[in-house]
């Protein structure tokens, strides 16, 4: 029979589609990490000139001009 050899091949697809998928790791921002290199509290962000020129390369990046804001930094 025809419905006898659809139920017999079995399920297609992902198996674990349910399966929680574990701990996503944090990492840190591209900004956080250059905070960290340059040792910077957050009362220096503003006057930090590294950290200006930093933030002028990479003044095209929608995530830092969304952190800037949050921070109340003015972004370059």
């Amino acid at each position: 029979m025809r419905c006898c050899k659809i139920a017999n091949q079995g399920i297609k697809g992902n198996s674990n589609w349910d399966d929680p998928i574990g701990a996503i790791p944090v990492t840190p921002t591209s900004f956080e990490e250059m905070v960290r290199r340059l040792k910077l509290s957050e009362k220096e962000y503003r006057s930090s000139i590294p950290l200006r020129e930093w933030a002028q390369k990479h003044k095209d990046s929608k995530r830092l001009a969304r952190l800037f804001r949050q921070k109340s930094i003015e972004f370059p």
